[in-house]
């Protein structure tokens, strides 16, 4: 009676993982990473790499524009 269920879960679950698979490819074609947005704990993130540069150029000029108040 039960017979048809195991198979209808295990294409179910398929159909699932081929589902999150083609929707991080079509996110990654637009430039989306599976990553979070604030980079904090994603290692491998694409969108990271020049997040550093900037935040240190930023830093640099803050940094600039106080010493240059306080004297």
């Amino acid at each position: 009676m039960w017979s048809w269920l195991a198979p209808l879960i295990g294409i179910l679950c398929a159909l699932f993982v081929v589902g999150v698979i083609v929707w991080n490819r079509a996110r990654k074609k637009k430039g989306k990473s599976s990553c979070c947005n604030d980079c904090g704990g994603c290692p491998c993130c694409n969108s990271c790499k020049g997040r550093d540069a900037e935040l240190k150029k930023l830093e640099d000029v803050r940094n600039k524009n106080n010493n240059e108040s306080t004297l």
